[in-house]
Parts: C-alpha cells; structure tokens; sequence
C-alpha cells in the first residue's frame, strides 16, 4: 500500500472502482476502534467536484459488497496456502 500524494485521478465521464486489493481508502489516526454496525460519516475531496459527504458501513473482514453474489473466499481456520497442480483448470 501506499499513499496516492496527488491524489487517485478519475478521467472525465468514468469511474474507479475501491475494492480490498485495489484503489481503497485507508482510514488513519482513529480514536477508537471501528465496531462492526457502525456507520462512519466521511467527507471525500474532488478537485472540481467539491467535497462530497458519504457514509461507511463497517462490516467484518472478508466481508462482500451489498448485492455481490460473489462468495466469500475467505478460509480463518486453514493453517497454510492451498496449492494447485500445474494442470489445474479455472
């Protein structure tokens, strides 16, 4: 990870999409730790768009989208990486 010093740039008519691995927000200097249900206010700056005010649901670790049908990867009780032969198709 690392910080974006100028900034994440948007071209005019598209989007960026935040995701866990991706272009995310990193919230820093919390005065207490964020709790599971929680809705955090956050103001997002844009250079022309103004400040644009949003609210954060914390939810768990691993967590999906609300409306993703993507399944949840994640596997807390496996105790090393899984491996795959050389001949596996995805």
């Amino acid at each position: 990870m690392r910080l974006l010093k100028n900034g994440l740039p948007i071209p005019a008519g598209q989007s960026v999409k935040l995701a866990p691995g991706s272009y995310h927000v990193m919230l820093v200097e919390l005065k207490a730790p964020l709790k599971k249900g929680e809705k955090i206010p956050v103001t997002l700056k844009f250079e022309k768009a103004g400040e644009v005010n949003v609210t954060l649901d914390v939810r768990d670790i691993g967590a999906t989208s609300p409306g993703s049908n993507r399944m949840d990867r994640t596997m807390p009780d496996m105790k090393q990486p899984m491996k795959m032969s050389p001949d596996h198709k995805m």
